[in-house]
């Protein structure tokens, strides 16, 4: 199946230049977009392709490293490690293909039901789109901007340093802890006579 895609990828290639295909180069573009923004749904990941990534915000490094697969500008990232990493109360059942919890606030619970090819976010609902979750041997691995929307962060992925950053609006829980520790650590014990 692999060579399928690289022959069809290198077909339209070739129909992109100029004269020989009407509209060649706009379908050509459109295509890379679509591979761009994650919406590659024939890519699987593959062993050879894996990736470990070193989850972090502006200040903080977070977890043991998120496995991940990526091949060009498409990705996804290990659904556990990542709930692993940023101390999400989500259970994972993969015999039941369903992901429930919540994230970051109890008011934000998360439903992701792939057998119905749902999410519930919150009292809001979205259909899960070909690509968004795909199996492999480690577990779920979601695109990461996909994931980011859900859990109502941002996740930005940086193959070139292999990082994985978290931008939010709002201070996360696991930062207000780590500026408590950081307090604590600051304040020196009290001598008693």
């Amino acid at each position: 199946m692999r060579w399928l895609s690289r022959f069809l990828f290198a077909l339209m290639m070739a129909l992109a230049l100029p004269g020989i295909c009407p509209g060649g180069a706009s379908a050509f573009q459109a295509h890379a977009q679509t591979a761009s923004a994650g919406g590659d749904a024939d890519w699987r990941p593959d062993p050879e392709e894996q990736w470990l990534f070193d989850l972090r915000t502006d200040r903080l490094s977070l977890g043991e490293g998120i496995r991940g697969y990526a091949r060009g500008s498409v990705s996804c990232v290990d659904l556990g490690d990542m709930v692993r990493a940023l101390d999400l109360p989500l259970r994972i059942d993969r015999q039941l293909r369903r992901a429930t919890g919540w994230a970051f606030d109890e008011r934000r619970t998360l439903l992701i039901d792939r057998e119905a090819g749902r999410v519930e976010i919150a009292s809001r609902e979205e259909r899960l789109a070909p690509g968004d979750i795909v199996d492999t041997d480690e577990g779920w691995c979601v695109a990461p901007e996909r994931l980011g929307a859900w859990l109502g962060i941002t996740l930005d992925v940086d193959l070139s340093n292999s990082i994985i950053r978290i931008r939010s609006d709002e201070p996360l829980p696991f930062e207000a802890a780590a500026e408590r520790r950081a307090r604590l650590a600051r304040l020196r014990p009290v001598e008693r006579p």
